[in-house]
């Protein structure tokens, strides 16, 4: 007769009771291809939000590093948030926002941003606030 064979010595598996250091880790390494998406995307939303109004631009449409951007922080070469609150920003978002798919935060209270939001900030899986 056949039986379900079971192995008595399982291999090691991934437990969440696990500690952290113990986790495996995953680097993300972002292509130049979406490293440019990234940086287009970010152009589209200054100009979507009136960034020449901006209360403070430092980096925005330069050559300088997207991570070196004023209100944007990164983790290991990705976007993680967007930090632009009380910067003057107005208008809509831009559809393209959707396209920053490692983003985790996004925070631009106490500006006069208008429209609905666009559908394609759905897109972002991650996004926390």
């Amino acid at each position: 007769g056949g039986g379900i064979v079971t192995d008595r010595n399982p291999s090691p598996s991934f437990s969440p009771s696990q500690s952290p250091s113990q986790m495996p880790t995953v680097s993300y390494q972002p292509t130049d291809q979406y490293r440019q998406l990234e940086r287009n995307a970010l152009i589209a939303f200054f100009e979507s939000t009136n960034g020449e109004g901006w209360s403070e631009t430092t980096n925005w449409r330069t050559s300088a590093p997207i991570c070196d951007w004023y209100g944007v922080s990164c983790t290991g070469g990705a976007i993680e948030s967007i930090y632009l609150g009380g910067n003057n920003l107005e208008g809509p978002l831009p559809t393209e926002i959707g396209l920053l798919k490692t983003l985790l935060e996004l925070s631009l209270s106490f500006n006069e941003l208008s429209g609905s939001l666009p559908s394609e900030i759905g897109l972002l899986s991650d996004l926390l606030h």
